[in-house]
């Protein structure tokens, strides 16, 4: 989206004029005063109704705004030197996806934090103490902010960047075996941080001197019909487990999803980003959405930037 710095200034310099010639005649003619103000209220008054009338009238917006936004400020990228790896790198954090691991690191006023790594790699799905067979390569597919690493037919493994953090799921598609069975998600977390569980039932990781970095948040187990449990990741130092009992899924609608956070469960970037003023306009096909993202400080400048993009009704 671009302005015409030339086309601004002429409305501008038109505007001026116009309220310039506006109060040369107020001033020369007192008793206007009273009827343009009258005129003044009656004209917002009518455009404030005409608006809102219109407004009735259109249709809702077929998607939520700050979604968009979010999705739109958190793409994930193809490593052009290495079309197999993906990553997206933003304020918050920086996480990098391989075929065989995802590496996430957190940061403080957009700079990493010292040592801050998470490195996690699937190593086994499991039905009670049997392994799930999962191909050595899988489909993958990135849709915005979304990377999809298709495991089998049956299991999705799902990255969504948003602003807390990254959010890890597994999509189980449809029951895994005939027989009543506990789903097992293992997987390697290797960090030099130090962990230790938090009140929530995630797990917290913290640098040398005991301060917080970020999280392994608590897992939430999800069916088709909204019908939810709360599981706790375990972490041994090396190795993560999350179980979902056999009991659960038995009652529960497929597909299931397990979907942990990774991130800080708390606001670590002082920076306080925040995305204000969106607007929208229709044309015959597409949405196109704008807003200023960041914070002005107390002298009117910082960190700002005006963001925009389009979007269809889908």
């Amino acid at each position: 989206m671009f302005l015409n710095n030339f086309d601004l200034s002429k409305m501008f310099s038109c505007v001026w004029n116009a309220g310039s010639n506006v109060q040369q005649r107020l001033v020369s003619s007192v008793i206007l005063i009273p009827f343009v103000f009258v005129l003044v209220f009656l004209g917002c008054f009518a455009v404030n109704a005409a608006a809102a009338e219109t407004a009735s009238d259109q249709t809702a917006i077929p998607f939520s705004i700050p979604n968009i936004i979010e999705k739109a400020e958190h793409l994930i990228h193809k490593d052009q030197s290495n079309p197999a790896n993906y990553s997206v790198d933003v304020p918050e954090y920086q996480v990098k996806f391989t075929p065989s691991s995802v590496t996430y690191l957190q940061k403080q006023n957009e700079k990493f934090l010292d040592k801050s790594r998470l490195e996690f790699s699937l190593e086994a799905v499991k039905l009670n103490d049997k392994k799930v067979s999962l191909p050595i390569s899988s489909s993958v597919k990135v849709e915005e902010n979304r990377l999809i690493n298709q495991r089998t037919s049956k299991i999705k493994e799902v990255y969504e960047a948003k602003k807390g953090g990254v959010e890890q799921s597994w999509i189980i598609e449809s029951p895994l075996s005939d027989a009543p069975s506990d789903i097992t998600i293992q997987g390697k977390l290797s960090t030099s941080l130090l962990s230790k569980p938090n009140a929530t039932g995630g797990i917290d990781f913290l640098d040398s001197l005991g301060k917080y970095v970020t999280t392994y948040g608590k897992i939430v187990v999800i069916d088709r019909n909204n019908k939810r449990l709360t599981v706790s990741p375990v972490f041994d130092g090396i190795g993560i487990m999350i179980t979902v009992p056999a009991e659960w899924l038995t009652q529960a609608a497929y597909p299931v999803v397990i979907d942990p956070l990774i991130g800080a469960n708390v606001q670590v970037d002082n920076l306080a980003t925040t995305d204000n003023y969106p607007a929208i306009a229709f044309g015959t096909t597409n949405y196109l959405i704008a807003w200023q993202t960041g914070t002005t400080n107390a002298t009117g400048t910082g960190t700002t930037a005006i963001r925009g993009v389009r979007g269809s009704s889908t």
